[in-house]
């Protein structure tokens, strides 16, 4: 750490006995021992606060994480979203009906009715072959033949 070697330590033993004398000297290394160890105590207790701060500050941004997926869930209503859809398709739909009614009221847009011939059954379509029999038995093969015979007389 300091890179002190065993001649530099020598030194300073033999500067400290001559400086505070051979009989003060342990009272002076008990009290340099015990203001070390302070000191080591005091570090250790602000690296402590520093990560239980640190701790706390992770604990915080967890939180917060937790909260802004819980708020993001509660956005995320897929209720409201098929409400919404259906609304939408709903309004869609009554615009479609409501265009339609009014090309129907006012002759607008494309409408196409199919008539049957005057003569024709409700069991014939406008003039095509159809096998009906008469009272007597006999099968026409005509549309205009198909005719009930009650409404031939």
């Amino acid at each position: 750490m300091f890179d002190i070697g065993w001649t530099e330590l020598l030194v300073i033993a033999v500067v400290a006995i001559l400086v505070v004398g051979p009989k003060d000297l342990p009272g002076m290394l008990r009290t340099f021992g015990q203001t070390i160890g302070r000191l080591k105590r005091m570090a250790s207790d602000f690296q402590g606060q520093f990560n239980d701060a640190l701790r706390e500050a992770e604990k915080q941004a967890e939180i917060d994480d937790v909260k802004q997926s819980l708020k993001d869930v509660k956005e995320n209503n897929p209720l409201a979203d098929v409400k919404a859809d259906l609304a939408a398709t709903e309004n869609d739909m009554r615009a479609d009906i409501d265009s339609d009614t009014r090309e129907e009221k006012t002759g607008e847009g494309w409408t196409e009715s199919i008539e049957a011939p005057a003569g024709a059954s409700d069991n014939s379509i406008a003039g095509t072959p159809v096998e009906t029999p008469d009272k007597a038995g006999a099968t026409d093969k005509t549309a205009e033949a198909a005719v009930p015979s009650e409404a031939k007389s």
